[in-house]
């Protein structure tokens, strides 16, 4: 076989390997779920990045209530109405 010969038959070979091992069918996950490795659809990665949103607003929420802020980075401290 020659070098031509050769090349078109690894060709041929790498395709049918290709559609030997391709998936027929994707599962998708309605949520991020660990350790999976399906793909996740948009609808879950927007509810989990929602909920992380969420979880940030209150976490800001309590620090506030306790009298804390952060300003460019800063972590300002307000006690009777002075800021420290």
């Amino acid at each position: 076989m020659n070098n031509i010969e050769n090349g078109i038959y690894s060709y041929n070979e790498d395709i049918t390997n290709l559609e030997t091992n391709k998936q027929d069918v994707l599962t998708f996950d309605s949520a991020p779920t660990a350790e999976s490795t399906n793909p996740v659809t948009s609808a879950g990665i927007k509810m989990a990045l929602d909920s992380v949103d969420a979880e940030i607003g209150e976490l800001k929420e309590n620090f506030n209530n306790l009298g804390l802020s952060v300003v460019d980075g800063a972590i300002n401290i307000t006690y009777e109405e002075e800021t420290i």
